[in-house]
């Protein structure tokens, strides 16, 4: 293959696998394996591109269908590619996808493997736009760890703030007054206002042989019953905390399908979810999309504010045929 191709192959394919913010980052001398690969398609007479149908059933591209594989092809493929010495592999005909009055037709396009530790990625190269390949990243398991983690932090925050604690004492009538949290000058008409804080003291200035320099401010000394107060108040914050952690609930739900392999069989499963959640939710409230789960991948459909909504939309899934989870934030 002439070099100079084979470097803009080489650039391209690690341009596109490095664009995705959670994929591993690869450098160009694991691209190998450049070459052609020649896909069979059938038609009937005079049928433009866009009508082409695969004449291939071959599995030759490691978890993608040949029907994916043939609509990138017709839009990026070649019928009149210039192939001379490079290496070439032709995919076989289906006979059984070819009716006999079909004309035959051939589209070449790019192909190009990835060599890491724990093995080989094939992909496809196009020849039009600069950033047509096709095939699976290898994903980084730290930034996929990152990702959940922010997802995760996100989802719960809103309800971590509704939890955070108030510090709170008792006046002599019974009353709970909020005084800890409170700002200046929220407090309420009928709590007692505080005892003035002592004036601050004056720096002290000391004399350092005909110079001078101003020592740091001496702190105001608390007497006994403030901090008899403070420690009281300290503590009545402390048992509430426990208290709101140990009845603290799950933010959200989330419908989940199980792992899958790859991020192209979760997405098969986003229009059942999608359609589901549409009648489920007519506010538009509820997301669909394709997360990360270390190697693997599930669709999901959330977040659910009540378990109870979400243990009904999977019911309906699960009598359609289609197994999901319920997943708590």
């Amino acid at each position: 293959m002439d070099r100079e191709l084979s470097d803009a192959w080489v650039a391209r394919v690690v341009a596109w696998h490095n664009r995705h913010p959670l994929a591993r980052r690869i450098a160009p001398a694991q691209v190998q394996g450049l070459g052609y690969v020649d896909l069979p398609f059938s038609a009937a007479a005079g049928a433009v591109r866009k009508a082409w149908r695969a004449a291939f059933s071959e599995p030759f591209l490691e978890a993608h269908k040949s029907r994916r594989i043939a609509r990138w092809a017709r839009a990026y493929g070649d019928d009149h590619a210039d192939i001379g010495k490079a290496p070439q592999r032709m995919v076989l005909v289906d006979p059984t996808l070819v009716a006999p009055a079909d004309e035959a037709h051939h589209l070449w396009v790019g192909t190009a493997s990835v060599e890491t530790t724990g093995g080989t990625v094939r992909l496809l190269i196009g020849s039009s736009p600069p950033h047509a390949v096709f095939g699976r990243r290898l994903w980084s398991r730290p930034r996929l760890a990152a990702a959940a983690a922010l997802v995760v932090l996100l989802t719960a925050l809103p309800g971590a703030l509704l939890l955070r604690p108030r510090a709170a004492t008792v006046d002599d009538d019974g009353e709970a007054v909020a005084i800890a949290m409170a700002p200046a000058g929220a407090l309420p008409a009928s709590a007692p206002a505080p005892d003035p804080a002592p004036a601050p003291l004056p720096p002290p200035v000391a004399d350092v042989g005909g110079g001078a320099f101003v020592l740091p401010p001496v702190r105001g000394v608390l007497d006994d019953d403030a901090k008899v107060a403070a420690r009281e108040a300290v503590a009545a914050a402390r048992a509430q905390r426990s208290v709101a952690l140990a009845a603290r609930q799950p933010v959200a739900w989330a419908l989940a399908t199980p792992r899958l392999r790859t991020q192209i069989e979760s997405r098969l499963m986003l229009p059942v979810l999608q359609a589901a959640a549409g009648e489920a939710d007519p506010r538009r409230s509820l997301r669909v999309e394709v997360l990360p789960v270390g190697e693997d991948f599930r669709a999901v459909c959330w977040p659910f504010s009540r378990r109870e909504d979400a243990e009904r939309l999977r019911a309906e899934l699960v009598a359609r045929g289609h197994k999901v989870d319920i997943i708590e934030f």
